[in-house]
């Protein structure tokens, strides 16, 4: 398990996992661009490409809530 300011090595297993404490609207950026979105309490992403990925949640109402650190996924030695 990786937290906010990790950097990740890219792999075929590698899988991003946000839950938050209370449903809410679930956002996942990679590189500032909003990839997945969802009004859950959890968000499972699966095959990461390299790039810096940050979370964003807000409220059932639209109220922000919360702005994550980011974790950097890096390509392999292999050219990923």
């Amino acid at each position: 398990m990786h937290v906010g300011g990790a950097t990740v090595a890219a792999s075929p297993g590698l899988s991003l996992q946000v839950t938050v404490p209370a449903t809410g609207r679930i956002r996942l950026l990679r590189n500032r661009v909003e990839q997945h979105a969802r009004t859950a309490r959890t968000m499972v992403v699966h095959e990461v490409p390299p790039g810096v990925y940050c979370v964003e949640a807000a409220t059932q109402g639209g109220k922000s809530w919360l702005f994550s650190s980011s974790i950097r996924v890096v390509g392999t030695a292999s050219g990923g």
